[in-house]
């Protein structure tokens, strides 16, 4: 494995199975706000930054209050997240091969922060929803990443998610796109438009198989 590449992951659906809490923090909202927006509604908009989901759900009067309610229930919760298979055995081999690595992720950065945390993650570096003025899928966060890890250059850069906006991001960012999908999870977004609309990419079930398929 060439050790001279990077690779950055998604945070939600990717490296940690956080779709359980998500579900419930967004249920704790509606009902507490009286919002009348289902959790399949918010679910199709996952991986957008906050404020355009709100603004997707017409819900901008409110987007505030929302942003709070939603995050600290997310933030006083995050015992209920889990990591995704295969992401302990990754994170050492990438640690043993020297692989440098970061996150990517559409949570602001203070929630973000409690996960890595709470799960000992240590990225070279963590851009965040509000690192960024424009989320993904524009590129914007991936010239900061490029920007904070300036000294290093790499061959390859990879970008590990698990929705269509993931990979339109990494398509407008320049760099190479795997797909994780957990083989209980549906794909959030169309398998059929999907096809019609990306470039084949790599899909993998479990994280401990990323570098296999990155040299393959």
């Amino acid at each position: 494995m060439n050790a001279n590449i990077h690779i950055s992951f998604d945070l939600d659906g990717t490296l940690i199975d956080s779709i359980p809490l998500m579900k419930d923090s967004w249920e704790n909202a509606n009902k507490l706000l009286n919002l009348k927006v289902g959790w399949e509604q918010y679910r199709a908009n996952i991986g957008l930054h906050f404020d355009e989901i709100c603004s997707n759900l017409n819900l901008e009067f409110a987007k505030e209050e929302i942003k709070q309610t939603y995050f600290e229930y997310n933030k006083n919760n995050i015992k209920k997240i889990q990591l995704m298979p295969g992401v302990s055995t990754l994170l050492q081999e990438l640690s043993e091969q020297h692989i440098s690595w970061s996150i990517l992720t559409s949570k602001p950065r203070y929630t973000a922060e409690d996960i890595i945390q709470h799960f000992g993650f240590q990225p070279a570096a963590m851009i965040c929803s509000d690192d960024v003025k424009i989320g993904k899928p524009h590129p914007e966060s991936a010239d900061l990443l490029q920007k904070r890890l300036l000294h290093q250059k790499f061959e390859d850069t990879y970008y590990v998610g698990d929705t269509v906006i993931d990979h339109i991001f990494a398509l407008n960012s320049g760099f190479q796109f795997i797909q994780f999908q957990q083989q209980t999870q549906a794909m959030l977004d169309s398998e059929k438009t999907d096809a019609l609309i990306l470039n084949p990419r790599p899909i993998i079930h479990s994280m401990d198989v990323l570098l296999t398929t990155i040299s393959s």
